[in-house]
């Protein structure tokens, strides 16, 4: 599936930005919808690597179940930075809630 199709198949997903320069992943997220598009209420970090390098996205993961979702993007997260991937992420995973309104 493309990330259209993701995106219109209402699903949640676990998705991976990647760097232009390296190939290596540098944020790994949960969402739904066309959460995998936003650049908002990202870290500057985030913004200083996609400003420099740009980046693309990779879908990991469809999942039918937000916590499955959750589960999952905690499971890529450790995997990458086991993999000694320098993830921008500022946590672990799997705190996220569908449907917050970021102030």
């Amino acid at each position: 599936m493309n990330i259209n199709e993701v995106i219109k198949s209402g699903k949640f997903y676990t998705y991976a930005h990647i760097r232009n320069d390296t190939n290596k992943v540098f944020y790994v997220g949960k969402g739904k919808g066309k959460r995998v598009l936003h650049k908002n209420n990202r870290t500057a970090w985030w913004h200083n690597i996609v400003n420099k390098n740009g980046y693309r996205i990779e879908i990991l993961a469809i999942h039918f179940d937000e916590e499955f979702a959750l589960d999952a993007e905690k499971f890529f997260i450790k995997s990458f930075r086991e993999q000694g991937c320098e993830l921008v992420n500022l946590s672990d995973g799997g705190e996220g809630a569908s449907g917050y309104k970021y102030t």
